[in-house]
């Protein structure tokens, strides 16, 4: 035979013989493992409470809560049907040549909870909303959640009453505690011996450290007093100069004049002196020189044995703008000298010049970095090793180890989960993500190219108008299957964009009138601050104050109730 012809019959045999492996997708798009053109695809769909099927006028797979049925559906020419994705809207199939299928969809009903607030949310517009902010494309499911002053978004779960706050990716059902059922009610609920709203976010306060869920490096943030400094009300005398009496030693203010501090422009007393007593008199045998005024606090110099000069009683310090280091030697570099006697008029240099020895000289073997002045005291970190204020920062907050240590609302939470819920509800719990954002949105005072120093370091979340779901760092995202962040147990604290894409305000459903914890970073100033909600707003507190706790947990996909309808007086308990 012809060697051409043999190879012409070859190919068409195998041509013949191919199987092709088409997927057909929502966007019409096609993925094959060999291209090759199928035209006649009929999709047929019976809607909920429809008797028969319709046509689609669309090519697109429907998403959601359908089912093939496969009894009905077919390929004309042995094609055969594959694999029906309902999340992504995508059917595979395998065939020989070009061939026609007819695809019926039944709708079936999402029962779980998350079905039911997905059901809700198409005419419930009000209380309830999609998101549609940053990451929500990535989602496998959609994010619902709950806003406003909502009050059918109660649950019944391991014995405690629970607000519904918002789904998950994954289908689950993020809640948070809000008391203890009684005789199935959520109405007038009480809180659980074991959940006191006298609890600290963290026992200490003066590091930035602190701010975490977990932590691990701290840089102590003492502070220096510049001069001694008084909160001033009521009425006090004051003289332009003094005079000291050798034989009595006391001092008399000279052209005494009384002062109402409360009603009178205090800031005319910078440069005066007055005796130390709180009364109106002129004699004395302490004498306060006063130095500065910041609204609040009047800033002085104690003098005593005769001395009168209260003028140059100041510590000069010399800052710098960087340094360089060598030997286990900081030297200063770009350097300006500060009196402490003008420090209020001197705090402009320092937003230029953080660095200090904390003295008149220019080297040292650990270096101080000013980062807030408030109320007389200057605010600073110790800095050894050669390292910079930059290097603080990450240690405290973005290392891949910052999270080695519990928080005390971190150990608190896992104890109270360990006795109400652990070995007897946690098969109904996901393991999802709780937020500690850690990002900074603006430096200010932690800023060594120009910080100011009156105003604080900002996190991500402490503007308070990041409505955000996305946890960027890898370290902020708590849970049970992250490493770097990893929880004991599934459960943690709401955060501020959670509460903030919830609207939260003076009338909502989390506002019980009390301070709650959350986990959101807040600020850095002369101490670390941690987000809370208020009963006037979000707001932040303090991370050894006390705060109440309201744990969170999510809900499994597929969990579903049993019964009620959401309201205090008939919440939803869950199977």
């Amino acid at each position: 035979m012809n060697k051409k012809i043999k190879i012409g019959l070859f190919t068409l045999i195998i041509l013949g013989t191919i199987t092709l492996c088409l997927t057909y997708k929502s966007n019409d798009k096609i993925i094959k493992t060999k291209k090759r053109k199928q035209n006649n695809l009929a999709i047929m769909i019976k809607e909920d409470g429809a008797t028969d099927y319709t046509k689609s006028n669309s090519k697109d797979i429907p998403k959601g809560d359908y089912v093939l049925n496969r009894d009905k559906s077919y390929c004309k020419n042995n094609g055969k049907i594959g694999n029906y994705d309902s999340t992504l809207g995508k059917v595979s199939f395998s065939f020989i040549g070009t061939d026609s299928c007819y695809l019926y969809f039944d709708y079936k009903e999402d029962t779980s909870l998350y079905g039911t607030i997905k059901k809700r949310a198409k005419t419930d517009t009000t209380y309830l909303g999609l998101y549609t902010g940053e990451g929500a494309d990535t989602y496998a499911n959609p994010v619902y959640y709950y806003k406003g002053n909502v009050q059918n978004n109660n649950v019944l779960f391991a014995g405690f009453c629970w607000k519904i706050v918002r789904t998950t990716e994954t289908g689950g059902v993020k809640i948070v505690y809000n008391g203890v059922q009684k005789d199935g009610s959520c109405n007038n609920t009480g809180t659980d011996s074991q959940l006191e709203s006298t609890k600290q976010f963290n026992s200490s306060y003066n590091s930035p450290a602190y701010v975490g869920y977990m932590y691990n490096t701290v840089y102590p943030s003492p502070y220096k007093a510049i001069n001694n400094s008084v909160y001033f009300s009521g009425t006090k005398a004051y003289g332009v100069s003094a005079s000291y009496n050798m034989t009595h030693f006391t001092y008399t203010l000279t052209n005494a004049k009384t002062i109402d501090v409360s009603s009178s422009n205090i800031s005319t007393l910078v440069g005066k002196y007055t005796c130390n007593s709180s009364s109106t008199t002129a004699t004395c045998s302490n004498l306060w020189y006063i130095v500065g005024y910041n609204g609040n606090f009047i800033y002085y110099y104690s003098l005593s044995g005769g001395d009168l000069d209260g003028t140059n009683k100041g510590q000069n310090y010399v800052f710098g703008s960087s340094f360089t280091y060598a030997n286990g030697t900081y030297t200063l570099s770009d350097t300006k000298t500060i009196n402490s006697n003008n420090w209020a008029s001197q705090k402009s240099n320092v937003n230029t010049h953080h660095y200090t020895c904390l003295s008149s000289g220019t080297t040292c073997s650990s270096i101080y970095y000013v980062y807030c002045i408030s109320d007389g005291y200057a605010y600073y970190i110790t800095l050894t090793n050669g390292k910079s204020v930059n290097d603080a920062l990450n240690e405290m907050l973005y290392a891949d180890d910052v999270n080695k240590n519990d928080s005390t609302i971190k150990a608190y939470i896992d104890e109270w989960y360990e006795s109400k819920i652990k070995g007897k509800y946690e098969d109904k719990l996901e393991d999802t993500v709780f937020c500690n954002d850690r990002r900074i949105l603006n430096l200010n005072g932690w800023n060594p190219n120009g910080g100011d120093t009156t105003s604080s370091l900002l996190f991500k979340d402490g503007s308070r108008n990041n409505k955000s779901l996305v946890c960027a760092n890898e370290t902020d995202r708590f849970s049970m299957s992250n490493s770097k962040a990893k929880l004991k147990h599934p459960i943690g604290l709401l955060s501020l964009s959670e509460l903030s894409l919830a609207g939260y305000g003076s009338s909502h459903y989390f506002n019980n009138g009390q301070f709650v914890w959350l986990a959101s970073p807040n600020i850095i100033y002369n101490g670390a601050f941690v987000g809370s909600a208020r009963s006037d707003g979000l707001a932040g507190n303090y991370v050894n104050g006390s705060g109440g706790v309201r744990p969170s947990v999510s809900l499994k996909p597929n969990t579903e109730f049993t019964e009620g309808d959401g309201s205090f007086t008939n919440p939803s308990p869950l199977t």
